[in-house]
């Protein structure tokens, strides 16, 4: 083999493997804890905002990214939901539970590499209701918590959550990103 395509064989294996070391160098010296908020208007008064984003067995139907939602047994007297979508599976414990006001989800799984809790508060206002998502996020890997901080943001989860249920009252919605976290 020649040595001018050995090299380039060498720099074009090399690259991968220094992104990968620069991703875990930038990720350990993140913080693993994170809050973001986001928030959204709807067309409709809390009750029904509420009965829309608790009937867990239909989120399928306005929620493209997932596919299914299971019933789980109880964990410490709190309801657990197991959200199957198209990243996998996610099983999440209901702590709190104030309609229509707030609940606060927490992921049921302390080996996946993410972890945290969803508080969703909603808010009557002149044009229907204001939903609020603070996640209270853990990133326990290095190089998912450099892509997330890096490449895709804390909020993109909760404002393809939100527009998705904009969808679901026929209304496009516009996540506002709050800082610091209410």
């Amino acid at each position: 083999m020649p040595p001018r395509l050995r090299l380039w064989i060498l720099i074009l294996a090399g690259i991968p493997l220094l992104s990968l070391a620069v991703a875990i160098l930038v990720g350990s010296n993140l913080p693993a804890e994170h809050v973001a908020t986001s928030r959204a208007r709807f067309p409709v008064g809390p009750d029904s905002l509420w009965a829309v984003i608790t009937d867990f067995p239909r989120v399928p139907t306005w929620r493209p990214d997932v596919k299914r939602m299971e019933r789980l047994p109880d964990q410490g007297g709190h309801p657990v939901w197991l959200e199957v979508g198209s990243t996998g599976s996610l099983p999440f414990e209901i702590t709190e539970w104030d309609p229509p006001r707030r609940i606060t989800t927490r992921i049921a799984d302390p080996n996946l590499p993410f972890g945290g809790t969803w508080t969703y508060g909603i808010e009557a206002d002149s044009q229907g209701s204001v939903l609020t998502i603070v996640e209270r996020g853990k990133i326990r890997n290095p190089v998912f918590r450099c892509l997330a901080r890096f490449l895709f943001g804390y909020s993109s989860t909760m404002d393809g959550y939100l527009g998705s249920l904009g969808g679901r009252f026929s209304r496009e919605v516009s996540p506002e990103h709050v800082t610091p976290a209410p």
